[in-house]
């Protein structure tokens, strides 16, 4: 029996005991005391820095790189067939030329003795026509004394009419005298038909005198081709042949490039174009008119060559599009006209340099060129920080965030110009910070502005220790029960 007892009192009273015990050890720490229970309204607000949007009237140029190319390069060649007798010294590459220089001459002997055969045959033939129109002279004053001599006979047989009306002479008189009048009629005839051929004898040999005349003619502007002349100011790039060598009609003899003009060959992008378009005094297409649909508007160009720490820079214009169509990149061949590429200005800080002759604008120069544009209207600046992956800005809206898309007109170092928009305008305000998670309609606070008043609600009160202590009471007695 007491066995049985001291085991129900290890087995149910002793852990009732200890379990009484932690409980009023853990309430005498103060641990079942209930946290207080709050409603804290948290709302976070990302701070942003903004920029103005300004307006930019300096005047926008668009800076792209070129290849200088000749203006034109003239291919000289050999209008006549012969030996060259002569080469000039200066007739080779590199060596500036002046208009009519003589740079070769081919043996002249061949055209000079034909020019002086057709010149004898020319003579010959105005001698044939002077004798042709003396025999024409002749003839038309035999056929007036011919005249003469019909109006006598017509009047002796008249009178001899009248005297054998009166039988006064026979009919074999009359006769006689009409026999003679029908011989004059005959002459006149005869000198009349005279007349008529050597008229035509006169315009062919008049014919075989400008035949003649036209060989000559030939013949001499052959022989003046024999002396092959510079036909323009310009540099001679190539030369081919050389003194005493025979050369074939249609033979290039030499080329040389015109240097009184150049030509830049860039490439603009489409964007780039569609400004050159939207300036001041480009064309508009009219109706009858579409060839101004492949004309660019005359844009200024600044053609700057780098070379040694020094820059040398020309006054240009846009000339035209390089062919039609875009390239294989996509872009837009163009032409850049240089029209004094002997006029330079020299751009350096170095006085040193200060006399320096500027060099000419040759081929094969990589060079920058400068469009100065004519803007309609003003571009927008902002800071190069204010614009957004996508060409896009946050412009704010009171203290909400908008994003607008934009078109960028250039990026300058630290700038971005903008063309006008009717979604933003010079005075707006730009976000420059980044933020994580940007959308239309986020509530931003500027970094510059002070924080709003706090409108956290209250905290819900904390019930008393006897409140703890009953819940306690009232929890224990139930576990005790």
């Amino acid at each position: 029996m007491s066995k049985l007892i001291v085991k129900i009192i290890f087995g149910f009273v002793l852990p009732l005991v200890i379990l009484a015990g932690g409980f009023a050890v853990l309430k005498a720490a103060g641990q079942f005391k209930r946290e207080p229970k709050k409603e804290v309204k948290e709302k976070s607000v990302p701070r942003v820095d903004v920029a103005a949007m300004e307006a930019y009237n300096d005047g926008l140029s668009i800076d792209v790189d070129g290849i200088v190319v000749p203006f034109r390069e003239v291919t000289i060649t050999s209008e006549i067939a012969g030996r060259i007798k002569y080469k000039a010294d200066n007739c080779r590459p590199g060596n500036y030329v002046k208009a009519g220089t003589l740079l070769f001459e081919i043996d002249p002997v061949d055209f000079d003795l034909e020019v002086q055969r057709l010149d004898k045959e020319v003579r010959q033939a105005e001698i044939e026509v002077h004798s042709i129109d003396v025999q024409i002279e002749n003839t038309r004053s035999l056929m007036g004394l011919a005249r003469q001599e019909i109006q006598l006979k017509q009047n002796e047989v008249q009178r001899l009419q009248g005297l054998v009306a009166e039988n006064i002479v026979t009919d074999t008189a009359l006769d006689t005298a009409k026999s003679g009048e029908l011989t004059s009629k005959n002459s006149m005839e005869t000198l009349i038909n005279q007349a008529r051929t050597l008229v035509t004898q006169r315009a062919s040999r008049r014919a075989a005198m400008d035949l003649a005349s036209t060989a000559l003619e030939k013949a001499q502007i052959n022989l003046a081709r024999t002396k092959i002349l510079a036909p323009i100011d310009g540099v001679i790039v190539t030369d081919m042949m050389e003194e005493d060598a025979f050369v074939q009609t249609g033979t290039a003899l030499a080329s040389v490039e015109d240097t009184s003009a150049v030509e830049v060959q860039c490439d603009l992008k489409m964007e780039q174009l569609y400004m050159l378009w939207a300036q001041e005094g480009a064309p508009e297409t009219q109706d009858g008119n579409d060839g101004l649909s492949y004309k660019l508007p005359n844009t200024p160009a600044k053609v700057t060559y780098k070379v040694a720490g020094r820059e040398f820079v020309w006054q240009g214009k846009l000339a035209r599009y390089d062919g039609i169509g875009l390239s294989e990149n996509r872009t837009v061949p163009c032409r850049v006209l240089v029209e004094n590429p002997r006029e330079a200005t020299a751009m350096s800080t170095d006085s040193s340099a200060s006399n320096i002759v500027p060099p000419a604008l040759m081929r094969n120069m990589f060079v920058t060129i400068s469009l100065q544009l004519d803007p309609m209207a003003p571009f927008v600046k902002i800071p190069v920080e204010a614009l957004k992956p996508g060409n896009r800005i946050w412009r704010l809206d009171g203290n909400r965030l908008d994003i607008q898309n934009v078109r960028v007109a250039k990026m300058m170092d630290d700038v971005v110009l903008l063309e006008p928009g009717d979604a933003y305008a010079v005075g707006d305000m730009v976000v420059t910070t980044p933020l994580p998670a940007p959308a239309s309609g986020l509530e931003i606070r500027r970094s510059d502005q002070p924080d709003p008043p706090d409108d956290d609600e209250g905290e819900m009160q904390e019930p008393d220790n006897g409140s703890d202590a009953s819940e306690g009471s009232g929890t224990m007695e139930g576990s005790d029960a």
